[in-house]
């Protein structure tokens, strides 16, 4: 393909690919199937990889053009020469490398190992065990890293002594890097500080991860990155508005897919002209079993149909992305955006959880997230599983809220704003 041709209508193929890309995983959807593996290589992780791709692809335009708007200011860095740029870029390449193959190993049911002797999982090829997922899941970070830290080599003769411009649209990879880091550091921490039992025992168990501390850990991360860099953290924060509804979006469809539980409550109707599959699942071959409910602590039925909430996810936050990446040129208030974003967010949660299988806050005790050997459920107990919030919907409202005092004020900042400069 013409590279001409590519840089004039990058954004159209971008979409015309995630177009294709939606239909197959919709295609797959209406199978009523789930995989959790794909041949050898995990569908999560895929979806996840596939998320930070396509995100990444979508923050650069974006970051090229507040770039050509002079609003994201290139960065003066001193050149090291191009011996010591293909010594990093290996370097680089290696450690992407490591970090897939030691991700495949650990989400390969090892993450027990990593937990009781991290030195002994991190410091180890596990050619014993070895899995061709492993190496798969090592070039696949590789590729995600050339393709969002590719840039056209400088082909005028540089002196080794002379300041670079790196502009910010090279370093995505970094800012992908920094998310990913403070977004699990997040999700554990807000799992540990929220949850009762013993302080180390949560945080070095096998679970707890959640969402909304990945946002509130990756935010902080990037924030503070986008400092290091003198960027304007607002500005950067509206370019990640529409990319973190995609890459939650196609996260989502490794939910579902894999069949991990997150599922909604029994609903075996049709409520539409829509195809069954848009209300009603029974997530054959999910990961951790198919969806039960629970009458009392010991009686249950097996293999009841839920409603797919993953799906429901999946189509709201695609719709979301393409609101606020439609808008966001018509948008001159930094910052603006990022608010809009944190109040679709809010709302997307909370209605969600109402049909989502999530223990309230004031039944913690109700086993309607027990891990049991025939699968995951809900407590079938009048509408006390409804009517309860979750602590996701308290964070929902809160995240709501925020982004409605952030528009308040960030609407009356710019008015008071033009007002003094008319009366100068």
């Amino acid at each position: 393909m013409d590279n001409t041709f590519y840089k004039k209508y990058t954004q159209q193929i971008l979409f015309g690919i995630l177009i294709i890309f939606y239909v197959i995983i919709f295609y797959i959807y209406s199978l009523e199937q789930c995989y959790p593996r794909i041949g050898f290589a995990g569908v999560y992780g895929i979806c996840i990889g596939t998320g930070f791709l396509f995100g990444g692809l979508f923050l650069k335009e974006e970051f090229k053009r507040l770039e050509k708007k002079n609003i994201l200011k290139p960065i003066k860095r001193k050149n090291t020469g191009k011996k010591n740029e293909k010594i990093s870029l290996i370097f680089n390449h290696i450690t992407s490398f490591y970090i897939g193959y030691q991700i495949a190993y650990v989400i390969n049911g090892h993450y027990a190992d990593l937990v009781e002797n991290p030195a002994n999982v991190i410091f180890s090829l596990h050619l014993s065990e070895f899995n061709l997922l492993y190496p798969f899941y090592g070039l696949l970070f590789v590729i995600i890293s050339i393709i969002l830290s590719y840039d056209k080599k400088n082909k005028s003769s540089e002196d080794k002594n002379e300041k670079k411009l790196i502009f910010p649209n090279e370093l995505i990879f970094n800012f992908a890097v920094a998310a990913f880091i403070g977004g699990i550091l997040g999700a554990k921490l807000l799992f540990v500080f929220t949850e009762e039992g013993n302080f180390f025992d949560k945080l070095f168990s096998t679970s707890g991860l959640t969402f909304y501390g990945g946002l509130i850990g990756g935010a902080m991360s990037v924030i503070i990155y986008s400092k290091q860099l003198k960027l304007p953290v607002l500005n950067i924060a509206d370019c990640f508005a529409p990319i973190l509804m995609l890459a939650y979006s196609i996260g989502r469809m490794g939910c579902q897919l894999a069949g991990d539980g997150c599922w909604g409550i029994k609903n075996n109707h049709s409520h539409s002209f829509l195809p069954d599959w848009i209300w009603s699942n029974k997530y054959i071959g999910a990961i951790h079993g198919q969806p039960i409910e629970f009458y009392d602590f010991s009686n249950y039925q097996p293999n009841i149909s839920v409603f797919p909430t993953p799906i429901y996810e999946t189509i709201l936050c695609l719709a979301f992305f393409l609101f606020l990446w439609f808008i966001r040129k018509k948008i001159q208030v930094p910052g603006l955006l990022f608010s809009i974003y944190f109040m679709l967010n809010g709302i997307e949660r909370f209605f969600i959880e109402k049909i989502r299988v999530n223990p309230p806050i004031s039944y913690k005790d109700v086993p309607n997230t027990s891990y049991i050997n025939e699968g995951i459920g809900f407590y079938n107990k009048g509408d006390t599983v409804l009517n309860s919030n979750t602590q996701a919907q308290i964070i929902a409202i809160t995240l709501f809220i925020i982004g409605l005092l952030g528009f308040i004020y960030l609407i009356k900042r710019n008015y008071d704003t033009k007002k003094s400069i008319k009366k100068i």
